[in-house]
């Protein structure tokens, strides 16, 4: 994605409104928010911090075979109380299951370049963040997904009654506050490791992510022209002269791409290039005038190629 596609992307998201159920960042990972969106080859998607949660899950619904939707009985973004996590527990519906989670931070960025991408990616994984990964999307749009692997997911409640007892649950939850004390401890690495990250992305310039030049070929025969980005030249390679000339293009400001005048008697092909090129009668070809390339007249065995080619060519796609 060019700088001016990703910024006017990096404008739309960031003023787009909190779309969370919280409705704003989570303080943990604010820092490392703000660090990335102060750059111009990033840009939050996503993000939260980590959070310790009770969910509900209802029955399965036996007439199409899924679940009826859950619901959220606890949610903490900080080390959890024991005794408020017991209570969520008990206040679980009669029917259906209920899990205790840790889910460790997880953030969405986009980035200008695929080497951007790479960089965060490198400074992830040295931050503790293992399942960390890069998505390819179109139009050249690059997701960097900064996830780790300490997550926890356990069952307390199936089908509506408790499996584990008070003293259990206690202390699973003494295990999501070590885990919810790791992953603040990998958001401070991290915040630490893009730092000198963004100080060198801000000294590169920005991507362009456009390709030098494209190779286009036709369906039928062996015409090709190469197409450069920067000058918009091109050169032909043809079978045939009629091919050459009819194509169009060949019209052009370089020596190569110039096409002779009507009235043509004869042809000849440049011994450098291939190209062959018709020519009127009393008048040298104009292809290649005053370069040191040498045009060979065309031969009978050539002319003969040329008709197979044309004929070949002339032939119906079968699908």
């Amino acid at each position: 994605m060019d700088a001016w596609a990703f910024a006017r992307a990096k404008e739309q998201c960031l003023s787009q409104v909190d779309r969370s159920k919280k409705g704003s960042i989570d303080e943990p990972v604010a820092e490392v928010v703000d660090t990335l969106n102060a750059s111009d080859h990033f840009f939050t998607t996503s993000s939260c911090s980590g959070r310790v949660a009770i969910f509900w899950q209802g029955e399965e619904d036996v007439g199409c075979g899924r679940r009826k939707e859950g619901k959220w009985l606890y949610v903490s973004h900080d080390p959890v109380i024991p005794a408020d996590v017991v209570a969520a527990v008990v206040s679980c519906p009669e029917q259906g299951d209920a899990w205790l989670k840790f889910e460790p931070m997880v953030l969405h960025v986009q980035c200008q370049s695929l080497e951007a991408a790479q960089k965060l990616l490198v400074t992830s994984l040295g931050s503790g963040f293992r399942n960390s990964g890069i998505v390819l999307g179109r139009k050249q749009r690059y997701i960097m997904a900064v996830r780790s692997t300490h997550g926890m997911d356990v069952p307390l409640v199936i089908s509506g009654k408790r499996r584990v007892s008070e003293e259990y649950v206690n202390l699973l939850c003494d295990l999501a506050n070590d885990k919810m004390s790791e992953n603040v401890q990998r958001i401070d690495r991290l915040l630490h490791g893009i730092a000198p990250l963004m100080a060198e992305m801000q000294s590169q310039p920005l991507a362009s992510n456009q390709p030098a030049a494209k190779t286009k070929k036709s369906r039928k025969g062996n015409r090709q022209a190469t197409v450069h980005a920067d000058t918009a030249d091109a050169c032909l390679s043809s079978s045939s002269p009629a091919a050459n000339a009819a194509s169009g293009v060949l019209a052009g400001s370089s020596p190569c791409q110039e096409v002779a005048d009507d009235g043509t008697v004869g042809t000849a092909t440049c011994s450098q290039c291939g190209v062959s090129e018709s020519y009127g009668q009393g008048c040298a070809p104009k292809h290649h005038s005053g370069d040191s390339h040498a045009l060979s007249p065309t031969t009978e065995a050539d002319e003969q190629v040329d008709m197979f080619g044309d004929f070949i060519n002339s032939l119906p796609d079968v699908t």
